[in-house]
């Protein structure tokens, strides 16, 4: 499956992340459990990225996914006015912050997540 447009900024943060890490591509796939060639591929944006993959990388990269995905969605806002949806992102981290608490998501609020913003993306 291709990327729509936020995931295509999901996968230009976290190449991003991973040059300022001063990651290899190999080293990046082998932790996703990938070959090389099909992480390029992710990379290049022919592949998309799973809730899983994206995860992984960022715990290999030693960063947040959160991080990843807010990145991306001021990708999307320095094109567009901000949506709700990057002011609930920011607001949930700080309530969390000001409580101490760890600022992850579950694997399920992490689907529900992506799947709100790719209903928000795929609209147009």
């Amino acid at each position: 499956m291709k990327p729509n447009e936020f995931e295509l900024n999901v996968i230009k943060a976290l190449k991003a992340i991973r040059k300022l890490k001063g990651a290899k591509q190999y080293n990046v796939g082998s932790a996703l459990g990938m070959t090389t060639s099909n992480y390029c591929k992710l990379e290049c944006g022919q592949k998309a990225i799973s809730i899983d993959q994206l995860r992984r990388a960022a715990e290999y990269l030693q960063t947040s996914y959160l991080q990843i995905l807010v990145m991306a969605e001021g990708e999307l806002n320095s094109k567009f006015k901000a949506n709700p949806l990057s002011i609930i992102l920011v607001e949930y981290v700080l309530r969390l912050a000001e409580r101490d608490e760890n600022t992850g998501f579950t694997k399920e609020e992490l689907e529900s997540l992506i799947s709100k913003i790719r209903e928000h993306y795929n609209k147009d």
